[in-house]
């Protein structure tokens, strides 16, 4: 592929980027259903900015209330890595700090992603503009341009799915080293991202089959689960008590210990329940915003997995079946209950 078709496929992504964005946040502006009409929204976003002001002053957090204002210990950075802070101080440091720095830093990821998403698979122009409408969902879009740094998960995880699919087309060992590295990054900013040693996994014993050298195999496990659990290590000493100092999340943590008590039954009945909420709350109007956007990604990765049930290799299954989880995951944890 051309430089000269690379910079085009690269142009089509930020013009894309811009007319979305742009689009959205004036029938935001016009709606007053932006961030940029009331600052902060949620408290969240307040606790943020303090972390982000006092890194900058004093070189790290100094702690905050947090979530229903009743945890986040000084120096912990809450239910995320140490990591996740840093884009935003490095755009600070940069231009400046003020209520719009965590939205702006948002966005530039979030178009930073898509570009690296274009170069690393080195897709045409008509894919490139296809891939960014694909990615910029009602939802992604609404969370870049809020003041929550969580939306540099996203940043993570398209950069990641390039890493996933360009190690699929093409078994060079360097790719696998990008994927190693990248997932190690994304674990530090939220350890959740450490399910993608999965993948991981699978295409390095693909590789090892490939080039038949079945006892390196056994020692890659190894040293990836030892990564997992320093991961962890790590987060526990950065964070404060989540579960035990948050009521509505330790609501939460207890229910899933009774529903896996008692059986498949009492998680199908919560998941049940709690996926009706936000079915009840869009008809209302409050959050039409986030449940049209789950349905729009539930859409996508229906049709992503009715497409890869048609391929005989089962590599390509891996990510239509992660992000079915995903969402399901956030259905049961984060819908209903008031949490919408």
């Amino acid at each position: 592929m051309g430089k000269k078709r690379i910079i085009h496929s690269v142009m089509g992504v930020v013009i894309v980027q811009i007319l979305i964005i742009s689009v959205f946040l004036w029938f935001g502006v016009e709606g007053r259903q932006t961030i940029f009409t009331q600052i902060p929204a949620w408290n969240d976003e307040d606790f943020y900015f303090n972390q982000i002001k006092s890194i900058l002053a004093f070189g790290q957090p100094l702690g905050y209330y947090g979530y229903d204002g009743s945890h986040a210990l000084i120096g912990h950075f809450g239910f995320h890595g140490f990591m996740i802070l840093w884009p935003y101080v490095l755009v600070s440091a940069i231009g400046g700090l003020h209520f719009y720095t965590i939205a702006v830093t948002n966005l530039l990821l979030l178009c930073a992603a898509e570009i690296m998403f274009v170069l690393l698979l080195k897709i045409s122009l008509k894919q490139a503009v296809i891939v960014t409408l694909l990615l910029n969902s009602p939802l992604l879009t609404f969370y870049a341009t809020t003041e929550m740094v969580e939306a540099e998960n996203y940043f993570w995880a398209i950069i990641l799915a390039a890493l996933l699919v360009r190690s699929v087309r093409d078994s060079a060992k360097i790719n696998l080293v990008y994927l190693a590295v990248v997932i190690s990054l994304a674990s530090l900013c939220k350890p959740t991202f450490v399910i993608f040693f999965v993948p991981f996994w699978m295409l390095l014993g693909k590789y090892i089959a490939m080039n038949e050298k079945w006892k390196y195999l056994s020692i890659v496990l190894i040293g990836t689960g030892l990564c997992v659990v320093i991961f962890y290590y790590i987060f526990s000493i950065c964070r404060a008590d989540y579960f035990e100092g948050t009521t509505q999340l330790a609501k939460y943590h207890v229910a899933f210990d009774e529903s896996f008590l008692n059986g498949i039954f009492n998680i199908l009945r919560s998941f049940a329940i709690n996926l009706s909420d936000p079915i009840r709350t869009s008809i209302a109007g409050s959050v039409w915003w986030y449940f049209w956007g789950n349905i729009y990604v539930v859409l996508i990765c229906v049709l992503s997995l009715l497409y890869f049930f048609s391929r005989k290799d089962i590599s390509r299954w891996i990510p239509a079946i992660l992000s079915i989880g995903t969402v399901g995951g956030t259905s049961i944890l984060y819908a209903g209950n008031g949490r919408t």
